[in-house]
């Protein structure tokens, strides 16, 4: 989430708001501090994800550079609620895709639970960035099994 706020709890050397990005949208705030944004491409912001009450009543699917993922809300066995969040590369469709193409990870379902969401997304989009190059020119590379099993 982009904020124009302090660096509260940040070292002074670090503060994006004593170095002036804040206020020019270069740096994204994360997890009670600001973290510069990568140069080069954009990343994935809050804005780009729809609000938790749309979450509460159906998943929101999404892609970004050669990145879909899937935001859904699951609950646990005690009636707990928590965000599961699915990425794969392009070009198939979430039930399309195999199974051994998808990395999930769950987080808490609220709006920390969304931002810590959107950094692990981002995470992924720049240290695994060679997964995300060119996949929607690998559609052969998935075989017929995730077709076939569409067709159910």
């Amino acid at each position: 989430m982009l904020s124009d706020a302090g660096c509260s709890g940040t070292p002074e050397r670090f503060c994006c708001r004593a170095l002036g990005l804040a206020r020019r949208r270069k740096c994204v705030y994360n997890k009670n501090k600001f973290i510069p944004k990568r140069k080069g491409k954009r990343m994935i912001q809050r804005e780009d994800i729809l609000s938790i009450e749309f979450l509460k009543k159906t998943e929101y699917t999404g892609c970004h550079q050669g990145m879909r993922y899937r935001l859904e809300k699951q609950e646990k066995e005690d009636g707990e609620k928590e965000l599961l969040v699915t990425v794969w590369p392009e070009p198939f469709n979430f039930f399309t895709t195999p199974e051994e193409k998808k990395t999930r990870q769950t987080f808490t379902f609220d709006e920390d639970g969304v931002a810590d969401a959107i950094a692990w997304m981002n995470d992924l989009l720049f240290t695994q960035k060679e997964r995300w190059d060119g996949a929607a020119r690998h559609w052969s590379d998935y075989g017929k099994g995730g077709t076939e099993e569409s067709a159910k």
